[in-house]
């Protein structure tokens, strides 16, 4: 079993890493070393945000089977996108009908709203021969493709640093001297244009299931943020029938003091809903001729293998055992009539 454990002192943090060493003679030995620059921002984050937020976290699992179907035909089509890419664009979908969850508290008890969900991320890089996390963003992701977004997260991890602009201003950022960033960072609590410069972002989703944590709960660095297990085969009652079923965890924590429990649950609520129809209502014309030529592919495929059977004699058709079309189970969300006639959209105006 593993876990994650995230703790706030009220001292706040020292910027001095302690570590054990192990000597040959077995005895227990330490040494004290400097925190990397790159790290700082980071730790800022949780002393100066998280600490003072009042956390709560509600799970839910997803029926991911739509979401990879979607991600693969995609793929067929042409157009190669990552799971990552539909997290953050359904997120931001839903963020449009629960904008609480995408303000942040000043202080006196004043709120901080914002109109236009900004996708938040961990980007893992290495930076002077250090290990550095970044805090990167996507704006409007509810309006984009998933293949832009795709291309967005890509050049997060691949680009040089100083090439992305996020990442080129937070590396700007870890910079400052420790005395100075003391001050400044503070600022950010008070004065909204300098929190837009630290960490921009509406909601923040971490993928560290790729680990095996079967359940993350991230620190709110954000007001919300998502914490995503891995994707794995587990039995589900579908229908009153026992399914293999692809099922994703998602843990999604939120600062009670801006979004009470019920604003909360309905949030992830219509995240679920988004998620499990594949996006349906809510993909481009591009997208949705994507998932046309891959349906087109693989009736192409099923036709061949159909005529490769009947001519090896392994499948014969009469009048009382007529032969059926068969069609994969993953076709099931490539319809544009289904697309738009299941969107969580239609179903609320229905």
């Amino acid at each position: 079993m593993c876990g994650l454990i995230l703790a706030n002192s009220d001292n706040g943090f020292t910027g001095i890493l302690i570590r054990m060493e192990k000597r040959l003679s077995n005895d227990m030995a330490y040494s004290t070393g400097r925190l990397a620059p790159p790290r700082w921002n980071v730790l800022d984050l949780l002393e100066h945000i998280s600490r003072y937020s009042e956390s709560v976290h509600l799970f839910c699992d997803i029926d991911g089977e739509a979401i990879e179907a979607l991600a693969e035909n995609l793929s067929v089509g042409g157009q190669k996108v990552t799971v990552t890419a539909i997290l953050l664009k359904a997120i931001s979908i839903a963020q449009l009908s629960h904008l609480n969850s995408a303000s942040f508290r000043l202080p006196f008890g004043y709120i901080y709203k914002r109109d236009v969900p900004i996708a938040g991320f961990t980007v893992e890089r290495e930076v002077d021969g250090q290990q550095a996390v970044f805090f990167g963003n996507i704006k409007d992701a509810q309006s984009k493709l998933l293949i832009d977004i795709a291309r967005e997260l890509a050049a997060y991890g691949r680009n040089d640093v100083d090439t992305v602009t996020q990442l080129s201003k937070e590396r700007i950022l870890s910079k400052i001297p420790y005395a100075l960033r003391q001050i400044l960072v503070p600022l950010g609590c008070y004065l909204p244009f300098v929190r837009e410069i630290i960490n921009p972002a509406t909601f923040g989703l971490t993928s560290l299931g790729k680990f095996g944590l079967g359940v993350v709960v991230a620190p709110n660095v954000t007001t919300s943020i998502f914490g995503i297990g891995p994707m794995e085969s587990k039995p589900v009652v579908v229908n009153g029938q026992v399914e293999i079923r692809k099922i994703m965890p998602i843990t999604y924590s939120v600062d009670n003091k801006i979004c009470d429990y019920h604003s909360a649950a309905r949030f992830l609520k219509d995240i679920k809903d988004i998620l499990e129809s594949g996006l349906a209502g809510y993909l481009h014309e591009s997208e949705l001729e994507a998932l046309d030529a891959a349906a087109q592919k693989q009736a192409e495929i099923t036709a061949e293998e159909k005529q490769e059977k009947s001519d090896q004699g392994e499948d014969s058709c009469d009048a009382q055992n007529p032969c059926s079309p068969e069609q994969p189970a993953n076709l099931k969300i490539l319809s544009k009539k289904t697309q738009a006639g299941t969107s969580p959209e239609n179903r609320r105006s229905a």
